[in-house]
């Protein structure tokens, strides 16, 4: 096992969208999340919001909440699995740094001008945090975690030594 940690979406820190109309900024409100995750949504973990899940809430092994950062997200993945080997490898590598979030925007609010854009309330349920190769918001970060890759290393040293033993 391998675990996943970051933050899928940073709140008030802009990051720059386009529409049809042009440019403008977008912004997660804190308290964006809450009606949702207080909801218990059904979420799961994925790379670049496509493929087989990695993880989940129903199954037990993706959380995801609020905190002052943003939304967080912790997911328990089994890297014997060929896609999950390849997004740990990436992310140790520093290839794979940014995340991101996928949803529906329940409400939000323009400002006067047009410019900026502030999601006020997102929903979750059925959607996907995890790792992307470019987010839309850069300040979005994922990590492994170094305790448990730390542990499972240490499992299959052992292992190893009880094999070579025996």
């Amino acid at each position: 096992m391998a675990v996943i940690t970051g933050y899928a979406s940073i709140f008030e820190q802009p990051y720059e969208m386009h529409d049809t109309f042009g440019p403008y900024q977008e912004v997660v409100d804190p308290g964006a999340f809450d009606a949702s995750l207080n909801s218990g949504p059904d979420v799961v973990l994925r790379m670049n919001h496509t493929g087989s899940p990695l993880a989940s809430t129903y199954a037990g092994s993706l959380e995801v909440w609020a905190d002052d950062t943003g939304l967080g997200f912790r997911a328990e993945v089994d890297d014997a699995r060929s896609d999950v080997a390849d997004l740990v490898i990436g992310i140790r590598n520093g290839d794979i740094r940014e995340t991101s979030m996928a949803g529906r925007i329940r409400r939000g609010k323009w400002s006067p001008d047009y410019e900026e854009y502030r999601l006020l309330e997102f929903s979750l349920d059925r959607g996907d945090v995890g790792p992307v190769t470019f987010g839309a918001n850069p300040a979005g970060h994922v990590a492994l975690d170094a305790a448990a890759d730390t542990e499972h290393e240490r499992d299959v040293i052992l292992l190893s030594a009880a094999l070579a033993v025996a």
